[in-house]
């Protein structure tokens, strides 16, 4: 059976596995999911990506699988790495003296890395168009390995640590085309990725995360300080409603209304201020560190927020780019 790839947050844990079509149905545009489950976890469990308390996450890990079907389960897995844990930057390879390009790698890598390199897990990738720079991801020893040795406890042999920005910039590459709405590319899911760069926003519950990607590398990411939690917070306070209600009106704010005696909308676009504001840093960044063909030309909305009505709108308003949503298919 193919790996489980295992998303860990500090409030849920995910749980899938991809399957290729069946055999009489090769011409299907894109993998199945065999197993796709999700379970929330206590407070206290996983704090700010730290594994706190793995003794219950294990057991929760364990019954999770254990409800799958004997002949789904998998003895490997694949798990994402908490993103502010993990440093992505890019640097520039230059030679010096008589150095390979290996020797030169190793030291851009020493002195782009803010961490101690001797304790940390350490990846390069080329950036597509750009021969003289890499993008490097860096992640401490004990991070690894605590995340190995949760997956290891349940029987499981960890094959790939990612940070949550590359797990994305490959599933928004690979995507085909319309699980994001966009002309055909003929590619089939895994074949290759698009090259359009992309502004990736994962709008989760307790952070959101900003990935600028070409052709499914890394090439800046960004943490944003707005959650959905956030979001509903100040709903509540601003209409006097209990934070049930107020998430339901969250998802249903019209966010054209902002400005318009409509109290809700305005709580909700004032909210977002720091969004705004986070992706207009980001785009001045790698407008002045890349080339123009890297610059993000869409933007992809993924995680819970990005159901929320009208952000796409509200969007491209604020940035002119092309918004759209990752779509886990049905089936």
């Amino acid at each position: 059976p193919p790996p489980y790839a295992i998303d860990i947050g500090d409030r849920t844990i995910k749980i899938a596995q991809l399957m290729s079509p069946r055999w009489w149905d090769r011409a299907a545009p894109t993998m199945q999911f065999r197993t796709l489950v999700s379970a929330a976890l206590d407070a206290g469990w996983v704090v700010d990506g730290m594994l706190r308390d793995p003794a219950p996450l294990a057991a929760l890990l364990r019954k999770t699988i254990a409800a799958t079907p004997r002949f789904q389960r998998s003895s490997f897995a694949v798990t994402t790495l908490p993103e502010n844990r993990t440093f992505l930057t890019t640097t520039m390879i230059t030679l010096e003296g008589n150095e390979t390009q290996d020797v030169a790698l190793r030291r851009a890598v020493r002195a782009a890395v803010p961490i101690d390199a001797a304790r940390a897990v350490i990846t390069s990738t080329p950036i597509p168009g750009d021969m003289h720079r890499v993008a490097i991801a860096a992640v401490p020893t004990d991070v690894v390995e605590s995340y190995a040795s949760l997956l290891e406890t349940v029987g499981l042999t960890p094959i790939a640590c990612v940070s949550e920005a590359e797990a994305l910039a490959h599933a928004v590459a690979y995507a085909t085309d319309h699980q994001l709405a966009q002309p055909p590319r003929n590619s089939p899911l895994g074949t290759r990725p698009s090259p359009q760069p992309t502004l990736i926003l994962d709008l989760g519950a307790t952070r959101t995360g900003a990935v600028v990607t070409t052709a499914s590398v890394v090439i800046a990411s960004v943490t944003i300080p707005l959650s959905g939690e956030q979001l509903t917070a100040a709903l509540a306070a601003k209409l006097k409603i209990d934070a049930t209600a107020a998430e339901r009106a969250k998802h249903d704010v019209d966010r054209t209304r902002a400005g318009h005696d409509d109290p809700a909308a305005t709580a909700v676009v004032q909210a977002l201020t720091p969004l705004i504001d986070g992706i207009a840093r980001l785009r001045a960044f790698t407008a002045s560190r890349f080339a123009a063909a890297s610059q993000p030309t869409r933007i992809v909305l993924t995680g819970g927020g990005a159901a929320l009505t009208g952000l796409d709108a509200f969007l491209h308003e604020k940035t002119k780019l092309p918004v759209t949503r990752f779509v886990v298919p049905s089936g």
